[in-house]
């Protein structure tokens, strides 16, 4: 858990901060919500999801310090397996 600079299901190799986190996640019943965040204080809105833009991915941003993309992708892969 980012707040907590943890990763479920695997063992970073260093340490790491997060700073800043903006997502934007598609969810299939038409919403679509809106994260962002500041070092430990996160907020999540609820919005009705744009029709046939052609931009349906979700998207993650992080800013921080040490932030390993790799070791992040796996662990929110295996988190969504699970």
């Amino acid at each position: 858990m980012l707040w907590e600079e943890t990763l479920l299901h695997i063992t970073p190799t260093r340490p790491f901060e997060i700073h800043r986190l903006k997502a934007r996640i598609p969810v299939n019943d038409g919403r679509m919500l809106l994260i962002q965040g500041v070092r430990n204080i996160y907020d999540t809105n609820e919005v009705k999801a744009p029709q046939n833009t052609g931009d349906e991915q979700a998207k993650l941003v992080l800013i921080g310090k040490a932030v390993d993309q790799s070791a992040i992708r796996e662990s929110l892969l295996k988190t969504l397996e699970s």
